[in-house]
């Protein structure tokens, strides 16, 4: 039996309180498999009752009623472990039979057999490593289920990060082209439901380059930025905006009562893009920029049949407002049939 009074790896707990534990019980007790801790007394024991590795406690004490306050410490200590104890005393001290009740505690007369205490502790020793394994093994399930579900939330926000790059168009975050393509479709699907008329415009930034040129590309790329955001906050939160590449935007807007609401709504878009946009600088002035922008209209299903006849249509509108100068360009043509 080890009787270092400090030994990390011990696994049972022996307070031998006065050196009350008999010859023949120190024999019997060497041959349990458990590494053990031995105390002199109860406030001893207190420093080793919270050691990692004990599985199990024997408190032998003649006069139990001798230090009982230190008894009561050491048992809470041994409670807050949930570690079975065994007490072997003349008789139950006042004030513990609550304990026992509460407690893993265990009573036995000091005239009992050795091999029955021995007994008792092997199933004690045997239940608490059973117990702690179980504990462990749990432990190590919990661990493992919150990674996992650490790892299913990685993957999830990395392929919704896919889905976005594939879909939106990463200096703006706005629908990309593919992505405008496949709303425009959806849109003209639910425009033949509805039977309401749907409008498309096509827009361009007009000085998007000359901006590039005279200030770079990192102003010229705030100010798409800034496009975006006020196309955003003036068009209806049922159309979609979208930045088809370079100085291009377009947006869908479904349900227009007719042409000259359409052709409004558009002349407002160009008009707040006609405001002059003030661009952060850091600790600098802000960039101040007055730019133009242009557009082409086109309404479905009255100027066209289907979604690429339409992108055509409103194409053709923004050349046609290109060429003769205009802000808004608009086609006098009806859809064939």
């Amino acid at each position: 039996m080890n009787q270092a009074s400090q030994d990390a790896a011990a696994q049972l707990l022996v307070v031998n309180v006065g050196g009350a534990l008999r010859t023949d019980m120190k024999t019997a007790l060497g041959y349990l498999p458990a590494a053990q801790c031995v105390c002199a007394s109860a406030s001893e024991a207190l420093g080793q009752a919270l050691q990692s590795k004990l599985q199990a406690a024997l408190i032998v004490s003649v006069e139990a009623a001798e230090d009982i306050a230190d008894l009561h410490a050491l048992l809470d200590a041994l409670r807050t472990r949930d570690l079975p104890t065994m007490l072997i005393c003349d008789g139950v001290p006042t004030g513990l039979e609550l304990q026992r009740r509460a407690h893993h505690l265990e009573y036995l007369a000091p005239a009992d057999e050795p091999a029955l205490v021995v007994a008792r502790l092997r199933l004690m020793l045997e239940l608490t490593a059973h117990r702690q394994e179980v504990q462990a093994l749990q432990q190590q399930l919990a661990r493992q289920a919150e990674l996992l579900g650490e790892e299913i939330n990685a993957r999830g926000k990395a392929e919704a990060r896919l889905q976005r790059q594939a879909t939106n168009d990463p200096l703006t975050e706005l629908p990309n082209r593919e992505l405008f393509r496949d709303r425009l479709q959806t849109a003209l699907a639910r425009a033949d439901r509805s039977g309401q008329l749907l409008a498309l415009l096509q827009l361009e930034i007009v000085d998007q380059q000359a901006v590039r040129d005279c200030y770079g590309s990192d102003v010229a790329d705030r100010l798409l930025r800034a496009v975006a955001q006020r196309l955003i906050e003036t068009a209806r939160r049922s159309d979609t905006v979208a930045h088809l590449g370079g100085e291009a935007f377009a947006v869908i807007a479904e349900a227009v009562v007719n042409l000259n609401g359409a052709m409004a709504a558009a002349d407002k878009l160009l008009e707040v893009l006609a405001l002059p946009f003030s661009l952060p600088q850091g600790d600098a002035e802000p960039t101040v920029l007055h730019i133009r922008a242009r557009a082409g209209l086109a309404i479905y299903p009255t100027q066209a049949d289907a979604g690429p006849a339409l992108i055509t249509t409103a194409e053709a509108a923004l050349a046609s407002a290109r060429d003769q100068q205009q802000r808004l360009g608009v086609l006098e043509k009806s859809a064939p049939g």
